[in-house]
């Protein structure tokens, strides 16, 4: 495989090498596995989608001018609003680097050291996502989205480094969040 500059050139995406391979040089060391990902999982939320959320905040306003609390009232349609108007921007698209020192997802180098355990998410063609669970405890699970990179490469390659989350079920918490598109 041929070395590549220090700029990663945009038609390089969903770059696999296995280990017989050599890794590419990189900034980032040595580069196993790279491509691009949104840097958030976003959510189809359709006509029906704000057709229900909007019914739920007249309620919630409607509650809260009942119970004589128009502060209540006014945080909702607050929350709403920010809501919305932060949900219609698009995720910034990001480039992944899976490398023998850790991975780097955007301008965020996450080293192996820093990371309990991954997990898995895969399901095509609906999501397939990477899980990394932080060494802090109350450092937020990082998710990252991985279309078109095979899972066996990428589970070979961080199972070299960390251990992973088998069994791992989503919550009820998780699944809720997921269907109401939140």
């Amino acid at each position: 495989m041929e070395q590549k500059s220090q700029n990663i050139a945009p038609e390089v995406q969903n770059m696999q090498v296995n280990d017989a391979q050599k890794a590419t040089v990189h900034p980032y060391v040595n580069v196993y596995l790279e491509w691009q990902a949104p840097s958030y999982i976003p959510y189809n939320r359709n006509l029906a989608w704000y057709a229900i959320n909007g019914v739920i905040v007249a309620l919630l306003v409607l509650a809260g001018f009942l119970i004589q609390s128009a502060t209540f009232a006014i945080v909702v349609i607050v929350f709403a609003m920010v809501y919305l108007l932060v949900g219609q921007k698009d995720p910034k698209t990001l480039d992944v680097l899976v490398s023998d020192v850790g991975i780097k997802f955007g301008s965020r180098k996450i080293q192996y050291s820093e990371i309990k355990t991954y997990w898995i998410e895969y399901a095509p063609p609906y999501y397939q996502i990477l899980h990394l669970v932080p060494q802090k405890k109350f450092e937020p699970e990082i998710s990252i989205s991985f279309h078109g990179i095979n899972p066996s490469n990428l589970r070979e390659i961080l199972t070299k480094y960390l251990p992973e989350w088998e069994e791992k079920q989503k919550t009820i918490t998780e699944h809720i969040t997921r269907i109401l598109g939140l």
